[in-house]
């Protein structure tokens, strides 16, 4: 998915995300992120920790939701490859009694602190507004 196409007269490598946001906007990234699952799924069938399956998922999230951006987004699809790099977690993780790197929950930490922020900050803002144009 990542890396299917080499980009002619260059060494970049793109895969099918970009194409399918470009020609399918919106749609295509999403219908990108459903092969990205299976990795996933697989890194379960593993016993792959659970930070590293939630490290895993921001990677797709990211993917995603930036790949909706037109334009940025298909640009960004072509070079962040998150299935190449949840396949290296999966590599590392699968199988082995290797530890957790205290990296990984940073990455989750600070996904779930954004997340959340991008929930709370808006609802703020709603409410901030709602009772400026009302005089309250």
């Amino acid at each position: 998915m990542d890396s299917a196409f080499r980009v002619p007269g260059t060494e970049v490598r793109v895969g099918l995300d970009p194409i399918l946001g470009f020609l399918l906007p919106g749609a295509g990234d999403l219908l990108g992120a459903l092969p990205s699952l299976l990795v996933v799924s697989l890194a379960v069938r593993h016993g792959v920790p659970v930070v590293v399956l939630l490290r895993m998922g921001l990677n797709i999230a990211l993917d995603s939701l930036i790949g909706l951006i037109p334009f940025l987004g298909d640009a960004f699809d072509g070079i962040f490859h998150a299935n190449e790099l949840n396949l290296a977690l999966l590599e590392r993780h699968a199988g082995t009694e290797r530890p957790v790197r205290a990296r990984d929950y940073l990455v989750v930490g600070f996904a779930f602190a954004f997340a959340v922020a991008c929930v709370v900050v808006p609802v703020a803002l709603v409410i901030v507004l709602v009772k400026a144009l009302v005089g309250g």
